[in-house]
C-alpha cells in the first residue's frame, strides 16, 4: 500500500527495496524513472519531476529550473554527465566551496571526463569545467561548450550595478549563451521570467514546488537573550541526528561552538576527530576556540577559515564523526549536508527559508528535518505543503 502511494505521488526513490505486489503498470512506471545511465547506483530512481527535467534535457532542450532546495537538481546533472552525450560541459557555481563539493561528486566520472576546477589546468578531449564565474572568465581560451549549467541563476538579475560578482556572472552567462550550447539553469523561488526576455528563455522555464522533505519548525524566539544558551542546553537532549547552528559572524561561531560543546547531550568525539583536534592544536594553536570545541565534539565552519579546515569540518560532520557544527551563512550557499536539525541562533542573521535547507539522500530512507528558531520570527519560515 505504501509503495503504491509513493508511485501515485511520484516518490519513486522512497519505494521499498523489495517492492512486493507491484502491478505491471506500477513496475513499468518504476523502470521509466530509472535513468539508463551508469550512476554506480544500481537501484537509483528519479522522482517524477526530476524525471521530467532529465528527459527534457536529454531530448536536447534547454531548461531553466526553479525548484526548492532538496529537489535533487544536482543529481540531474550527475545523470547528464553519466550519459556521456556531451563532450564539454561547463558548470558555473557561486562559491569555491561548491567547486570542491561538485568536484568530489563528479570525480567518479574521471575515467570518462577530465574535471577542470582552475583556469591553469589543461583541457583534454572530454572535459567538465567546474568553476566560479571569476575562474571561468580567466580561462585562457573559450572551450567548445556543448552544455552548460549555472547554479543560483536568479543572481543574473543584478539590481546592484556595484556588485562586481553579479556583473561577472552576467558576463559569463552572455559568453556561454553566445556559444549556442544547450543550458541547464537552476535556482529556487522564480515563478516567471520578464516579458522583455526572448521567447526561447521564457519557454525554457520549468517551475516546481515539489517537496520531498518534511520540515518541522519550532519558534523559540520568545526566550530572552540572557536565557537562550541555558534553554538550548536543555533542548539539546531532545534532538536526534546531526545539527547545524547558524550564527551571524565568524567570531560568534567560535564562541558559540565552545558553548555548545559544553552541553551534556553533545556526544564525545571519536578517535579521528580527536586526532584532527590534536593536529590543529599542534599546527595552529592549542588555545584556539575551534580546537577547544572540536576536542569536545563540536565543529566550526566560517568563511575566514583555511579551505582545508573547512573541508575537514564538513567531512567530519558529513560522515557522522561529529554531530554538531556551528557555522556562519557562508555554509548556506555551496555546501550540502545531511543535517536533521537546523538552529537559527542569532537575531542579526537574515534567514532565507529557500536556502537554509539540508540536502537529503533518497534510497528509501525517511526524509525530514527540524528547524528551531531562537533568533527570528517563525513568520520568516513557512512549512511546505505535503
Amino acid at each position: 500500500m505504501v509503495d503504491s502511494l509513493c508511485i501515485h505521488f511520484g516518490l519513486y526513490p522512497y519505494l521499498s527495496l523489495q517492492r512486493p505486489g507491484l502491478s505491471a503498470a506500477e513496475a513499468l512506471a518504476v523502470e521509466f524513472h530509472r535513468p539508463d545511465v551508469n550512476l554506480q547506483d544500481r537501484d537509483f530512481l528519479f522522482h517524477s519531476e526530476q524525471s521530467s527535467v532529465f528527459y527534457r534535457l536529454m531530448d536536447g532542450r534547454s531548461v531553466i529550473l526553479s525548484a526548492p532546495t532538496s529537489f535533487g537538481k544536482s543529481v540531474i546533472l550527475d545523470a547528464l554527465v553519466a550519459s556521456e552525450k556531451w563532450r564539454n560541459i561547463v558548470v558555473i557555481v557561486p562559491t569555491i566551496a561548491l567547486i570542491d563539493e561538485v568536484r568530489r561528486r563528479l570525480v567518479r566520472f574521471s575515467e570518462r571526463y577530465n574535471v577542470i576546477t582552475h583556469p591553469s589546468q589543461a583541457a583534454e578531449d572530454r572535459n567538465i569545467y567546474v568553476l566560479t564565474q571569476e575562474r571561468f572568465l580567466e580561462l585562457p581560451t573559450m572551450p567548445e561548450v556543448d552544455l552548460f549549467m549555472i547554479d543560483e541563476f536568479y543572481k543574473l538579475n543584478a539590481r546592484d550595478s556595484n556588485d562586481q560578482r553579479m556583473s561577472l556572472l552576467n558576463i559569463a552567462w552572455s559568453r556561454l549563451r553566445a556559444t549556442g550550447a544547450q543550458y541547464y539553469l537552476t535556482g529556487p523561488n522564480v515563478s516567471s521570467l520578464a516579458a522583455s526576455l526572448d521567447s526561447d528563455l521564457r519557454g525554457s522555464l520549468m517551475v516546481s514546488n515539489y517537496q520531498t522533505v518534511a520540515v518541522d519548525v519550532e519558534d523559540r524566539s520568545y526566550v530572552s537573550d540572557n536565557d537562550r544558551l541555558e534553554d538550548m542546553a536543555d533542548y539539546w537532549s531532545g534532538l536526534t541526528g546531526s545539527t547545524l547552528v547558524f550564527v551571524s559572524a565568524p567570531s560568534r561561531a567560535e564562541r558559540v561552538a565552545v558553548d555548545v560543546s559544553r552541553f551534556d547531550a553533545v556526544p564525545p568525539p571519536g578517535a579521528f576527530t580527536t586526532d584532527v583536534a590534536a593536529w590543529l592544536a599542534l599546527n595552529y594553536h592549542p588555545s584556539w576556540r575551534v580546537v577547544a570545541a572540536l576536542q569536545r565534539g563540536v565543529g566550526t565552519h566560517t568563511g575566514p577559515m583555511p579551505r582545508s579546515l573547512q573541508r575537514i569540518m564538513i567531512r567530519l560532520f558529513g560522515t557522522g564523526q561529529i554531530q554538531d557544527l556551528v557555522c556562519t551563512t557562508t555554509l548556506i550557499e555551496g555546501v550540502n549536508t545531511s543535517a536533521k536539525n537546523v538552529v537559527i541562533y542569532d537575531r542579526l542573521l537574515i534567514v532565507n527559508r529557500s536556502t537554509i535547507s539540508p540536502s537529503v539522500t533518497s534510497g528509501g530512507e525517511p526524509v525530514g528535518w527540524r528547524a528551531t528558531l531562537w533568533a527570528t520570527s517563525s513568520r520568516t519560515w513557512r512549512r511546505p505543503r505535503p
